[in-house]
């Protein structure tokens, strides 16, 4: 067997200085897993997945067993793997699979292998239809997506979830009581007539403003408004009605464009 190198870690971001033992046997649990499969002359990719197994078996770990809850008290967990050429296989916050990386080392493998008529194997999947999709494979998950909702809680993470719940329903209480203190104070003497008279002065600035422009306009372009001779009075109008246009503000075509550009973002 020809010499090799794992790295493994724990996961990115705090970890808290009195978890530091737990963290270092997981990662030396995962590094023997690791290295025991490529003993044996497996691949790398065999390897990446025992030393990720044995992290997702880990209850420190925030993959697999013991991570954290979404907002319904649930785990879903994302995993991914690529090899040096190219092949590769992804799983995203899928619920109730034992081994996440197990089922993203299924899709990669069988990406090796094509389909008739030219059909393209998936590479990711994503969700529940994940979770069936890793049973009809023979991986160790959730049989139903009610099994999914408490398969891979632990004990610690289930009291964390708690409190944090606890906390966010108390914050959102609290905005929610300040705002409605808000609404319900009185206003101070003449802020109405104040706000009202504001009102009033958006409200006929637009036209202030047209007006204004019109009686800036050069005569050259006044005379124009007038029906020329031998015009009749439809072309007049329709001349009009084409210089009102060109006058009229861009706000209103902003705003549809912001609609528009709105739109698009929702759908995709």
């Amino acid at each position: 067997m020809p010499p090799y190198f794992i790295a493994v870690h724990a996961g990115a971001g705090y970890h808290r200085p009195n978890k530091e033992v737990a963290y270092a046997a997981a990662m030396r649990s995962a590094l023997r897993a690791a290295a025991a499969v490529l003993d044996q002359g497996c691949s790398s990719m065999d390897a990446v997945t025992a030393a990720i197994c044995a992290l997702e078996d880990a209850p420190i770990t925030n993959a697999g067993y013991g991570s954290n809850l979404n907002l319904q008290g649930s785990v879903e967990c994302d995993a991914g793997i690529m090899a040096g050429d190219g092949t590769c296989g992804a799983v995203g916050a899928v619920p109730g699979v034992d081994h996440p990386i197990a089922a993203a080392q299924r899709l990669a493998e069988l990406s090796r292998t094509p389909l008739p008529c030219g059909l393209v194997r998936p590479t990711l999947l994503v969700g529940d239809a994940a979770r069936s999709w890793a049973v009809s494979q023979g991986l160790a998950a959730a049989s139903t997506p009610q099994e999914a909702v408490q398969r891979l809680v632990s004990p610690a993470a289930a009291a964390a979830w708690q409190q944090y719940r606890s906390m966010l329903a108390q914050a959102e209480a609290e905005a929610a009581s300040s705002s409605n203190q808000a609404a319900a104070a009185p206003r101070p003497a003449g802020s109405l007539e104040q706000e009202q008279q504001q009102e009033q002065q958006h409200a006929v600035l637009p036209a202030t403003g047209q007006a204004a422009a019109s009686q800036q306009e050069p005569p050259a372009k006044r005379a124009r408004a007038s029906p020329a001779a031998g015009d009749s009075p439809g072309r007049s109008n329709v001349h009009e009605q084409q210089q009102q246009q060109q006058q009229q503000p861009g706000g209103a075509a902003a705003v549809v464009c912001g609609e528009l550009m709105d739109t698009v973002g929702c759908v995709v």
